[in-house]
């Protein structure tokens, strides 16, 4: 049976499948948004990282965002990199996927090099 995603007349509320209610960004959130991203951006880059987007954070984007955070420079032995993850709402994504706990991965995988599943994206 395909599950449907109801609409709502809650203008400027998104409402996930489990009827969590979250308010819609507007114009000042996106400017305030945008500053803090440049901010964190010119601070990793001060301690030399490179600022890695991962575009779809799904079942892959996941896994291959905690290998890229994980990475580090082997002569150094420090991390390179810092990564952000985006994802695009969509409602087969909505039904698909259970809203992530903040700071943990949303995804399930095996295997001894995807372990960064099991421990908190933060750490």
């Amino acid at each position: 049976m395909e599950q449907q995603i109801e609409k709502t007349d809650n203008a400027g509320m998104s409402t996930s499948p489990s009827g969590e209610n979250f308010p819609l960004p507007g114009p000042v959130d996106y400017e305030r948004e945008n500053e803090r991203l440049r901010q964190l951006e010119a601070e990793q880059r001060a301690f030399g990282r490179e600022f890695v987007v991962v575009m779809g954070i799904g079942f892959v984007g996941a896994v291959m965002a905690g290998v890229v955070a994980d990475s580090v420079d082997r002569a150094t032995g420090k991390p390179g990199k810092f990564v952000l993850g985006m994802q695009r709402p969509s409602p087969p994504l909505l039904l698909e996927d259970p809203l992530p706990e903040p700071g943990h991965c949303s995804g399930r995988v095996g295997g001894p090099r995807c372990s960064a599943h099991d421990r908190p994206v933060r750490e």
